[in-house]
């Protein structure tokens, strides 16, 4: 707009840059503000048949202008503009003052039209008449057309702005405001790189995902449930629109660049031979393909411009030619001819290839392959077994492929296609499978559709002269012994097991750790992995590994202020679930924040009721805790020892320090006397939200050492517990503690404030959550809007959940 208005600018500026980066968008915005401006606006958009019309574009111009001189064509009943001069043009759009003529895809244009405009620059200049024009980087011009346009470039009378793609930040930001949610790493990052910060295919990508269910959006966050899923774009879609419009022969050799572009400068050769074409047909087709936007040469070779669009085109391909294009590939790697980067490009042509390659060379790279992703690839890794056991003749090599993918499939979190497999394995294969076999395939059945408590690993008895299945199933053992522990609460057994296993931490699945940064004090990231596991269904079927995740989930929520989303959370559960006890304990301690303490107990006492029926599972020692500072809340305290006689019994059957440590807090509570050994206990744990809750619950049930609130107000800070933190906040102040500086805890409670509103709670629940009367919220909230210059509940809690609350 700046270069427009100004009266010595030049007459033409051209914005350029590669298609699909949004040259249209842009035209559009610049439309809508001199519109704004009261500027007049004439915009002509052209298509590539346009192109071979001539005098078309001057033509448009001229009609829009309501100034055609016309005359008639022998032997038609058409007319078409007369040939205008540049002078004669200038003189038009000069009667017109302030006119901005815009023009979409000016590489469409006929050459007759682009010579007269250009010869009509000169006539503009001085003037307040400006044009601006699209031009998709790549296409080219004629060369009398060049020359002139070179000319007028030296003259100062156009001016080239250049569009480049999106950033990887900023296609994260449009993805953000075209989902209303904040995505995640599992889609941010395959994003970026398919997109490759083209607009256009940002949004075909996610309308892909959308479409395949793949897409979740949990807590104003968009994760991308398998993030190796690819996104299937249909052929009508616009972003292919520059391919629809080519000739046959132009787009297969588009889909064969598609398959073959990783190859480098052999690419164009290689597709060659595999489509039977000249290689003179080949190159004047990638030649179209770029002055279309579709291909870019660059000094690697000639590839597709977005990945996404490669994707479509590779999907394009029928079954014989995918596996064909991919035969040549691998020839071509296997005789030296071709190299390519990627190190996933080769296994996945061998596997793409099939039979029609080597088959003992094919199954032996693809397992040479897999094996060496297991860990830094598990995507890759799993889906290459797969191959290798669709290829293997010999059932053993088939059992021992399929073993493997399940067990990739167990430690990434998919659940579903590993207990499918092994399943297949244990009804399909029952003679084949060795004793050691056998009891892995067992193993991990029984930990994707059971409690991990359940499985025995100590059965697993290791095959002889087979190292790969050794290492394999003391991987999937690792991840089984991890989820029990953690369950258990043990997170320093879990620790010493992990360190003492090859297996990075980086391997380990979202759900377990999840539980692992729970109980470690990391709750940012255990918030995370939790909505990922929730979104990426990975808790089905592993209901007491579920039940800590819900846990974690609702507790981080609640005591950083989102109660409501915490109650959602549990909600979330459904009825009938296995593992019962674990979340009933936020859903409890909800329940008396908000003041409603008969719901409380009604709840424990349910849950009680439940658990007796059974064996003791983890959660129940922390649920007879509760139970006795219910009735110690009440004054029963015949109540509170029985259930700390309970919690002690329990503890004994669980024979875990967690619930050691709830068993003697629930003595404490009942007594009303401090205790060593509870100090002691919860030091031990090496769990910071362990260790501040037990701190506070000493000071609340005992009176005993209220310095020792100073330490949890500390541990709850670094965990960001904002409605915990107020709490033992106000418990300091009744004992007369030092508090933090007056401005740092003025931020800290209208922060905690604003969230409580956000999340949906009323006067009345603010005050219970606050502990403090509804007038006093009131006169609170009244300076929080004034301050913060917010109008409304609704801007407030839009300010929160945006991030964009001022904490300063």
């Amino acid at each position: 707009m700046d270069v427009l208005s100004r009266p010595a600018g030049p007459p033409l500026t051209v914005l350029t840059g590669p298609a699909g980066v949004g040259l249209t968008h842009a035209l559009g915005d610049l439309r809508g503000a001199l519109t704004r401006a009261g500027r007049p606006v004439l915009q002509i958009r052209l298509a590539p048949e346009d192109r071979d019309e001539d005098w078309y574009l001057v033509g448009r111009l001229l009609s829009g202008l309501a100034r055609q001189p016309a005359r008639p064509i022998a032997g038609t009943g058409s007319r078409l503009p007369t040939e205008p001069t540049g002078e004669t043009l200038a003189r038009v759009l000069r009667d017109e003052p302030d006119l901005v003529v815009l023009i979409d895809d000016a590489q469409c244009a006929d050459p007759r039209s682009v010579a007269a405009l250009l010869a009509a620059l000169p006539g503009l200049t001085g003037t307040s008449v400006r044009c601006v024009a699209t031009w998709r980087a790549g296409a080219e011009l004629g060369t009398p057309t060049a020359g002139e346009a070179a000319l007028a470039m030296q003259a100062d009378l156009i001016r080239f702005a250049w569009v480049r793609p999106l950033t990887a930040a900023a296609t994260r930001e449009l993805a953000g405001k075209i989902l209303q949610a904040n995505p995640h790493e599992s889609l941010a990052v395959p994003l970026s790189r398919l997109a490759r910060g083209r607009p256009a295919a940002v949004h075909a990508v996610l309308e892909s995902y959308g479409r395949s269910g793949t897409l979740r959006v949990t807590d104003r966050n968009a994760f991308l449930s398998d993030p190796d899923a690819l996104p299937r774009i249909p052929e009508d879609h616009a972003l292919l629109r520059p391919i629809t419009r080519l000739t046959r022969d132009v787009r297969l050799v588009a889909c064969a660049l598609a398959a073959l572009a990783p190859l480098g400068q052999a690419a164009p050769a290689l597709i060659a031979d595999s489509l039977g074409m000249a290689g003179v047909r080949v190159y004047a087709a990638l030649r179209e393909l770029r002055r279309g936007g579709v291909a870019v040469l660059s000094a690697s070779g000639w590839q597709v411009a977005v990945p996404a669009v490669a994707i479509a085109l590779r999907d394009a391909l029928g079954p014989y030619r995918r596996a064909r294009l991919a035969q040549v590939a691998v020839e071509a790697i296997w005789s030296g001819h071709a190299h390519c980067a990627d190190p996933e490009y080769l296994p996945d042509q061998v596997a793409a290839a099939g039979t029609l390659v080597d088959v003992p060379a094919a199954i032996m790279l693809l397992r040479e392959h897999a094996s060496g992703a297991a860990v830094t690839a598990p995507a890759a890794a799993a889906r290459w077994w797969a191959a290798a056991a669709a290829m293997s003749g010999e059932p053993a090599d088939r059992v021992e492929a399929l073993l493997s993918q399940a067990g990739v499939d167990l430690r990434t979190g998919r659940y579903s296609q590993a207990g499918t497999a092994v399943r297949a394995l244990l009804d399909g294969y029952p003679g084949d499978l060795s004793p050691a076999a056998r009891a892995e395939a067992r193993m991990i059945a029984a930990a994707c559709a059971a409690s991990p408590s359940s499985v025995v690993v100590e059965q697993i008895v290791p095959d002889r002269g087979s190292e790969a299945g050794d290492s394999r199933r003391a991987a999937t053992a690792v991840i089984d012994r991890l989820g029990r522990t953690l369950v258990l609460g043990d997170l320093i057994g879990a620790e010493r097991d992990l360190a003492a296993s090859d297996l990075p931490a980086s391997a380990i699945p979202a759900p377990e750790r999840c539980v692992r940064d729970w109980r470690a004090g990391r709750w940012e990231a255990a918030l995370e992995a939790a909505m990922f596991s929730t979104a990426a269904d990975l808790l089905r079927g592993r209901p007491a590994l579920g039940s800590v995740v819900h846990r974690a989930a609702a507790e981080i929520l609640l005591a950083r202020g989102r109660p409501a989303r915490a109650r959602t959370v549990l909600a979330a559960i459904g009825p009938g679930h296995v593992g019962p006890i674990l979340p009933v304990v936020p859903a409890a301690e909800l329940d008396w924040m908000l003041g409603d303490v008969t719901g409380a107990s009604r709840t424990v006492d349910k849950a009680l009721a439940q658990a007796t029926q059974g064996a003791a599972e983890p959660g129940l020692d922390e649920l007879w805790l509760i139970r006795a500072e219910l009735a110690r809340n009440r004054g029963d305290l015949p109540g509170a020892w029985a259930a700390a006689g309970r919690a002690a019994a329990v503890a004994a059957e669980l024979g875990t320090e967690l619930a050691a440590l709830h068993a003697a807090t629930a003595r404490m509570v009942a007594a009303g006397e401090s205790d060593d050994e509870v100090l002691v206990r919860a030091r031990a744990l090496n769990q910071p939200y362990v260790l501040a809750r037990t701190l506070e619950r000493m000071v609340r049930w005992t009176g005993h050492e209220p310095g020792s609130l100073a330490e949890a107000y500390e541990l709850l800070g670094d965990l960001g517990a904002l409605l915990h933190r107020s709490r033992v906040r106000q418990a300091m102040r009744e004992h007369a503690l030092t508090m933090p500086g007056r401005s740092r805890t003025l931020a800290e409670s209208e922060l905690l404030l604003a969230t409580l509103v956000a999340d949906g709670l009323s006067n009345r629940e603010l005050a219970l959550a606050t502990q403090s009367s509804e007038k006093s919220v009131e006169g609170r909230l009244t300076r929080l809007f004034t301050r913060a210059g917010y109008r409304s509940r609704v801007e407030l809690a839009a300010a929160v959940l945006a991030g964009a609350f001022p904490t300063g």
